[in-house]
């Protein structure tokens, strides 16, 4: 959830040479570093969501909480993966539980 995570940074904790993360990140998961990366923080923020059935936190304050380091960025990636857009996804997911009540 480090907005500031990098590459370095996480091959440091393990304390192996950037290269050989990447290269172990690209041949068991198929994805780069950074799909990686966005993939866990958008799969914290839809956990998030679904939780906070109160809405005590923005969308875009959740996409923080996620780690995204910024609205564009977070926009992007979501849309990518779910093919809408966050807040059209908030209005969906209000409703399917409004209609659950």
């Amino acid at each position: 959830r480090n907005p500031d995570l990098m590459l370095s940074d996480l091959a440091a904790e393990f304390k192996i040479h950037q290269n050989r993360l990447s290269f172990a990140i690209n041949q068991h998961r198929n994805v780069s570093f950074r799909a990686l990366l966005n993939k866990a923080r958008l799969d914290y923020f839809l956990h998030r969501i679904h939780q906070d059935k109160s809405r005590k936190q923005s969308i875009l304050g959740l996409a923080f909480e996620a780690g995204f380091p910024s609205k564009s960025t977070f926009n992007r990636v979501f849309k990518e993966k779910m093919g809408m857009s966050p807040s059209a996804y908030n209005k969906n997911l209000r409703n399917s539980q409004n209609r659950a009540l």
